[in-house]
């Protein structure tokens, strides 16, 4: 990333080293892995579908960014 700024660096991108993201690695309906970040209790947004199954890719409901809202299994982070 390039920055154009007459500010200094530090004052520029102070805090980003601070941002943490809550993402983790869920099984959708048992077959359909994907990576989501939590939005809260029950509520996610879909990040990257982890899967060959071009099938999948075609469901509008798990395209990245969609917010899906059920009680899914965790597998892992």
């Amino acid at each position: 990333m390039i920055n154009y700024s007459i500010y200094p660096k530090e004052f520029v991108f102070e805090g980003w080293d601070n941002i943490s993201f809550d993402y983790k690695i869920i099984n959708y309906n048992k077959d359909v892995k994907l990576i989501v970040e939590k939005i809260d209790a029950g509520s996610y947004r879909v990040m990257q579908v982890l899967t060959t199954d071009p099938r999948v890719y075609l469901n509008s409901n798990l395209n990245p960014g969609k917010l899906i809202k059920t009680d899914l299994h965790i597998s892992g982070k």
